[in-house]
């Protein structure tokens, strides 16, 4: 694991490099549009219902 830098402060965000935050972001938006992509999986059978 990198070690951040060290700010002084308690506070993580604070201690963080901007690759650990840009990976924390990338992953964030990742569990985002995996989300999106599990309800447009449970939606699609109830709009095809509604079309045929």
């Amino acid at each position: 694991m990198v070690m951040g830098r060290n700010s002084g402060s308690t506070r993580a965000v604070d201690n963080r490099t901007p690759e650990q935050n840009e990976l924390i972001e990338s992953e964030r938006r990742n569990r985002w549009l995996e989300m999106e992509v599990d309800v447009s999986e449970q939606a699609a059978p109830v709009f095809a219902r509604k079309q045929a």
